[in-house]
């Protein structure tokens, strides 16, 4: 549970949310516009042939609750919750760099430009580190080519035009077509500008995820060490003792009770 929730944070994060968009038909055709603006804004990120957005730089709050799914059928799964601040460093094509500080630790996760996609993950605190595999399929949605058939597995349903703190942003609700699937993610995105201002993920099995993105700079200077990650003087642990660190600390957190700055 703990590796899903920190495999959807890496897909929110890096605007992996563009492959759970959905076929717009009236009279939502005007969401489907609006995705499209906002995807022709940030898949550039993602690109090796365009060049126009060359990096991205966003500060955000997430906050999660779900469940722990501790593997006994005998036993009720524990409460999971998620509270966190997230700088999110991207270079085009493919350079990642996450740096989380909360309820989960002090987390950096760096993607070095590498394919197949593979992140490391740095607890500097106790000078631990693990390897990520990023599956391929995150990235699917930002792929123009693949469009089609996110737009036919999902439906649109546009809200309006609502006021927030960055200003006027369209909101749009998203679901699959599918009767099993129970996810929706709602989506705010600044008028005229078409930057992401929240995310809101709700799925039944999961839990909940909702994504505040606090300040967007595109086209500034990122110093390439950002995604150059050190582990000299770290221990490399395994994806499973990967889990228990991120659980530990989640608990110490819930138990301090200690404030985010």
């Amino acid at each position: 549970m703990i590796r899903k929730k920190l495999y959807i944070l890496i897909a929110i994060l890096s605007i992996v949310l563009l492959s759970t968009t959905g076929y717009a038909q009236n009279p939502n055709q005007k969401a489907k516009m609006i995705l499209e603006k906002f995807f022709a804004k940030y898949e550039i990120l993602f690109s090796d042939m365009a060049k126009s957005t060359n990096t991205a730089i966003c500060k955000m709050s997430i906050k999660g609750a779900g469940r722990l799914d501790t593997g006994s059928k005998s036993s009720t799964n524990a409460p999971l919750l998620i509270d966190t601040k997230a700088e999110f460093y991207v270079a085009n094509p493919s350079k990642m760099c996450i740096n989380l500080k909360g309820n989960m630790g002090n987390v950096s996760i760096v993607v070095p430009d590498k394919k197949p996609m593979a992140a490391i993950a740095l607890f500097p605190d106790s000078k631990q580190f693990a390897n990520i595999v990023v599956p391929q399929r995150m990235f699917g949605g930002v792929n123009p080519s693949n469009r089609e058939k996110f737009w036919q597995g999902n439906t649109l349903n546009y809200v309006g035009l609502l006021d927030t703190k960055q200003g006027k942003a369209h909101k749009i609700i998203i679901k699959s077509t599918k009767p099993i699937e129970k996810k929706v993610t709602t989506i705010f995105i600044l008028d005229r500008k078409w930057d992401p201002v929240r995310i809101e993920y709700s799925d039944p099995k999961s839990g909940s995820t909702v994504v505040d993105f606090d300040q967007i700079l595109l086209n500034t200077s990122i110093p390439p060490e950002k995604f150059i990650p050190n582990t000299k003087g770290y221990t490399q642990v395994s994806r499973e003792q990967l889990t228990g660190i991120l659980m530990m600390n989640i608990m110490a957190s819930t138990m301090i009770k200690k404030p985010i700055k």
